[in-house]
């Protein structure tokens, strides 16, 4: 896919992408339920065309945050990961407000930032269903079976370095075609009118390799996406700084080839400003993670 060449803080209007053919979100169960289209004969015949169907699945909790829970449960023919939400603590309804950031609470962000990442052809999870009632909300995608994330790609891709610290050539080449990919979908979001809000490479997960040879990186973690408004070009460049920063130890060149990849040129003087940003919040992410053992 070609980038035009415009600047990193291009409005929404600007975006020329590609919409792509999705399946159809469909309503049941008086409103709580929405399910993908593709998905709805295998949902019916599993018995879950209702809230209390989905709340009542059995399965692994994966993971726990505040008020978010995450488990991954087998059905007959599916697995699919289940995100459910409670009423949210104290501190996520603070936080947002002390980072200027939007408040952005149960699944209904990540199930509508799933769809919209769809349309514009940025490779992601698939949508099964999500479920709404009061005081509770949950997300169900299909589970994505992965070779890795990237971050843990880059710590592989460090340990495999020759002695002077060089990266291997096959590594260095992978890194290239992982720039080159991850450049076209983050250039998409920000043209498209968004941005991810957690953008660091252990939400890149690469599943494998398309038929062309491109590497098949999925973006995850959609529930803080948001779309750009004031402070746009604050939010663009965080989005920047986090990659930058989960991107410590991989070759400048490789870090140079994203970002021309990214803008659709070559970097020039006018470009200093929000670059040195970028350096200088990925520092502080940097000192906020090793003060906080993160």
């Amino acid at each position: 896919m070609a980038i035009a060449s415009l600047p990193v803080w291009v409005s929404q209007d600007d975006f020329n992408g590609k919409s792509f053919d999705v399946p159809q979100r469909l309503m049941t169960d008086q409103g709580r339920l929405e399910i993908n289209s593709a998905y709805q004969q295998t949902l019916e015949r599993l018995g879950l065309a209702s809230f209390a169907a989905f709340e009542a699945l059995p399965g692994t909790t994966v993971r726990r945050i505040d008020s978010r829970a995450t488990s991954r449960v087998e059905l007959e023919s599916l697995v699919i990961y289940l995100k459910r939400h409670g009423r949210p603590h104290w501190r996520e309804r603070i936080t947002p407000w002390i980072r200027l950031g939007k408040r952005l609470f149960g699944a209904e962000p990540e199930w509508n930032a799933i769809w919209q990442f769809q349309r514009l052809g940025i490779p992601t999870v698939e949508p099964v269903a999500f479920g709404r009632r009061t005081g509770a909300t949950f997300v169900a995608t299909r589970e994505l079976v992965a070779r890795c994330d990237l971050k843990q790609w880059v710590r592989d891709c460090l340990d495999r370095r020759h002695p002077g610290g060089a990266w291997q050539w096959a590594d260095f080449l992978q890194a290239a075609g992982h720039a080159q990919r991850l450049a076209t979908m983050v250039a998409t979001m920000h043209r498209g009118g968004f941005h991810h809000q957690d953008l660091y490479l252990n939400h890149v997960l690469w599943v494998g390799d398309l038929e062309d040879g491109r590497p098949d990186l999925r973006l995850i973690d959609l529930g803080r996406v948001s779309r750009l408004g004031l402070l746009r070009r604050r939010w663009i460049w965080k989005d920047l700084a986090q990659l930058a920063y989960s991107a410590a130890g991989v070759p400048r060149s490789v870090q140079l080839r994203f970002l021309r990849a990214y803008l659709g040129r070559r970097l020039n003087p006018s470009d200093r400003r929000w670059l040195a940003w970028i350096t200088w919040k990925a520092d502080r992410i940097d000192q906020h993670t090793r003060k906080h053992r993160l």
